[in-house]
Protein backbone atom coordinates (compact mmCIF):
# COMPACT_ATOMS: atom_id res chain seq x y z
CA UNK A 1 0.00 0.00 0.00
CA UNK A 2 1.08 3.57 -0.83
CA UNK A 3 2.69 5.30 2.64
CA UNK A 4 1.91 9.09 2.89
CA UNK A 5 5.39 11.60 2.64
CA UNK A 6 5.70 12.18 6.38
CA UNK A 7 6.83 15.50 6.01
CA UNK A 8 4.08 16.29 4.52
CA UNK A 9 0.46 17.45 5.54
CA UNK A 10 -2.37 15.05 4.23
CA UNK A 11 -6.23 15.43 5.28
CA UNK A 12 -6.64 11.68 6.13
CA UNK A 13 -10.46 12.01 6.39
CA UNK A 14 -10.58 13.30 2.63
CA UNK A 15 -8.12 10.82 1.39
CA UNK A 16 -9.89 8.34 3.03
CA UNK A 17 -13.37 9.24 1.58
CA UNK A 18 -12.04 9.68 -1.43
CA UNK A 19 -10.34 6.62 -1.96
CA UNK A 20 -13.48 4.82 -0.70
CA UNK A 21 -15.66 6.58 -3.68
CA UNK A 22 -12.67 6.03 -6.12
CA UNK A 23 -12.60 2.64 -5.55
CA UNK A 24 -16.41 1.98 -5.51
CA UNK A 25 -17.16 3.72 -8.66
CA UNK A 26 -14.72 0.72 -9.92
CA UNK A 27 -16.24 -2.09 -8.50
CA UNK A 28 -19.83 -1.35 -7.73
CA UNK A 29 -21.93 2.24 -7.86
CA UNK A 30 -22.56 4.31 -11.35
CA UNK A 31 -19.15 6.16 -11.89
CA UNK A 32 -21.79 9.50 -12.44
CA UNK A 33 -22.79 9.42 -9.00
CA UNK A 34 -19.69 8.84 -7.26
CA UNK A 35 -18.63 11.66 -9.41
CA UNK A 36 -21.27 13.55 -7.79
CA UNK A 37 -20.46 12.46 -4.50
CA UNK A 38 -16.66 13.25 -4.72
CA UNK A 39 -16.87 16.82 -5.87
CA UNK A 40 -19.54 17.52 -2.80
CA UNK A 41 -16.57 15.60 -0.45
CA UNK A 42 -13.94 17.90 -1.96
CA UNK A 43 -16.41 21.25 -2.03
CA UNK A 44 -16.59 20.40 1.76
CA UNK A 45 -13.26 19.78 2.96
CA UNK A 46 -12.37 23.18 1.05
CA UNK A 47 -14.73 25.03 2.12
CA UNK A 48 -13.34 24.05 6.22
CA UNK A 49 -10.26 26.21 5.01
CA UNK A 50 -8.16 23.42 3.72
CA UNK A 51 -4.94 24.53 1.99
CA UNK A 52 -4.77 23.91 -1.92
CA UNK A 53 -1.29 21.93 -1.28
CA UNK A 54 -2.87 19.81 1.25
CA UNK A 55 -6.05 19.58 -0.33
CA UNK A 56 -4.53 18.47 -3.98
CA UNK A 57 -1.91 15.94 -1.94
CA UNK A 58 -5.00 14.13 -0.13
CA UNK A 59 -6.19 13.65 -3.60
CA UNK A 60 -3.58 12.65 -4.60
CA UNK A 61 -3.08 9.81 -1.88
CA UNK A 62 -6.48 8.88 -2.13
CA UNK A 63 -6.25 8.23 -5.83
CA UNK A 64 -2.83 6.09 -5.21
CA UNK A 65 -4.44 3.87 -2.36
CA UNK A 66 -7.63 3.09 -4.37
CA UNK A 67 -5.31 2.20 -7.20
CA UNK A 68 -3.01 -0.40 -5.38
CA UNK A 69 -6.82 -2.04 -3.37
CA UNK A 70 -8.01 -2.32 -7.12
CA UNK A 71 -4.80 -3.78 -8.07
CA UNK A 72 -5.25 -6.09 -5.18
CA UNK A 73 -8.62 -6.92 -5.82
CA UNK A 74 -7.72 -7.68 -9.47
CA UNK A 75 -5.98 -11.08 -8.32
CA UNK A 76 -8.34 -11.70 -5.67
CA UNK A 77 -10.14 -14.83 -7.64
CA UNK A 78 -13.21 -12.62 -7.49
CA UNK A 79 -13.51 -11.97 -11.08
CA UNK A 80 -12.84 -15.59 -12.11
CA UNK A 81 -15.71 -16.89 -9.54
CA UNK A 82 -17.93 -15.17 -12.16
CA UNK A 83 -17.81 -18.17 -14.48
CA UNK A 84 -18.27 -20.86 -12.06
CA UNK A 85 -21.30 -22.62 -12.01
CA UNK A 86 -23.96 -21.51 -9.75
CA UNK A 87 -25.49 -23.30 -6.53
CA UNK A 88 -27.33 -26.43 -7.63
CA UNK A 89 -30.13 -26.39 -4.80
CA UNK A 90 -30.13 -30.55 -3.50
CA UNK A 91 -32.90 -32.74 -3.07
CA UNK A 92 -31.99 -33.37 0.70
CA UNK A 93 -34.57 -31.60 3.28
CA UNK A 94 -31.68 -30.58 4.96
CA UNK A 95 -29.42 -28.22 2.67
CA UNK A 96 -30.21 -24.61 1.97
CA UNK A 97 -32.98 -23.57 -0.83
CA UNK A 98 -33.67 -20.87 -2.17
CA UNK A 99 -36.75 -19.31 -0.24
CA UNK A 100 -39.76 -16.92 -0.89
CA UNK A 101 -40.48 -14.17 -1.94
CA UNK A 102 -37.74 -13.88 -4.25
CA UNK A 103 -36.18 -17.26 -4.81
CA UNK A 104 -32.83 -16.00 -5.76
CA UNK A 105 -30.02 -18.57 -6.34
CA UNK A 106 -27.40 -18.41 -4.05
CA UNK A 107 -25.38 -15.03 -3.70
CA UNK A 108 -21.94 -16.16 -3.05
CA UNK A 109 -21.58 -20.20 -3.22
CA UNK A 110 -17.25 -19.42 -4.03
CA UNK A 111 -17.04 -17.18 -1.42
CA UNK A 112 -13.97 -19.69 -0.07
CA UNK A 113 -12.54 -19.32 -2.98
CA UNK A 114 -11.85 -15.40 -3.14
CA UNK A 115 -8.54 -14.25 -1.30
CA UNK A 116 -9.87 -12.20 1.93
CA UNK A 117 -8.46 -8.70 2.54
CA UNK A 118 -7.62 -8.34 5.87
CA UNK A 119 -7.29 -12.00 7.23
CA UNK A 120 -5.54 -14.49 5.93
CA UNK A 121 -8.26 -17.08 5.49
CA UNK A 122 -11.42 -18.08 6.84
CA UNK A 123 -10.25 -20.54 9.39
CA UNK A 124 -8.85 -17.90 11.22
CA UNK A 125 -12.36 -18.03 12.56
CA UNK A 126 -14.37 -21.14 12.72
CA UNK A 127 -17.92 -21.08 14.21
CA UNK A 128 -19.48 -23.74 16.51
CA UNK A 129 -21.17 -26.42 13.93
CA UNK A 130 -24.65 -25.88 13.39
CA UNK A 131 -27.17 -28.27 15.32
CA UNK A 132 -27.85 -31.42 13.58
CA UNK A 133 -30.85 -31.42 11.19
CA UNK A 134 -33.97 -33.47 12.61
CA UNK A 135 -37.36 -33.35 12.17
CA UNK A 136 -38.43 -34.86 15.17
CA UNK A 137 -40.67 -32.12 17.27
CA UNK A 138 -38.71 -32.18 20.31
CA UNK A 139 -35.00 -32.13 18.93
CA UNK A 140 -33.00 -28.63 19.31
CA UNK A 141 -32.91 -28.22 15.79
CA UNK A 142 -37.01 -27.76 15.52
CA UNK A 143 -36.85 -25.90 19.06
CA UNK A 144 -34.85 -23.58 17.45
CA UNK A 145 -36.64 -23.72 14.10
CA UNK A 146 -39.92 -23.05 16.14
CA UNK A 147 -37.89 -19.96 18.08
CA UNK A 148 -37.06 -18.34 14.92
CA UNK A 149 -40.73 -19.00 13.76
CA UNK A 150 -42.45 -17.79 16.37
CA UNK A 151 -40.41 -14.38 16.41
CA UNK A 152 -40.74 -13.52 12.61
CA UNK A 153 -43.96 -13.75 13.23
CA UNK A 154 -44.40 -12.08 16.30
CA UNK A 155 -41.30 -9.37 15.24
CA UNK A 156 -41.82 -5.34 16.64
CA UNK A 157 -41.47 -2.66 13.73
CA UNK A 158 -38.04 -2.36 15.25
CA UNK A 159 -36.65 -6.08 14.65
CA UNK A 160 -38.20 -6.24 10.70
CA UNK A 161 -35.94 -2.75 10.32
CA UNK A 162 -32.82 -4.79 11.77
CA UNK A 163 -33.77 -7.97 10.03
CA UNK A 164 -34.43 -5.89 6.88
CA UNK A 165 -30.74 -4.01 7.30
CA UNK A 166 -28.98 -7.87 7.65
CA UNK A 167 -31.19 -9.09 4.56
CA UNK A 168 -28.64 -10.66 1.90
CA UNK A 169 -30.93 -10.57 -0.77
CA UNK A 170 -29.46 -7.65 -3.12
CA UNK A 171 -33.05 -6.86 -4.73
CA UNK A 172 -34.63 -6.05 -1.58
Amino acid sequence: MPTPDISEEYDFNLAANLALLYTSSKLIFTSDSVEIRVKTIIEQYGGKGLKDAVKKRSILFAKSMSEAILKYASEDNYKKTRSFAKYEAKSDVSVWKPTPPAYIDGIEPHWSEIRPLVIDSSSQFRPKSPTPFDTISQSKFMENALEVYHTVNEATEEQKLIADYWDCNPYK
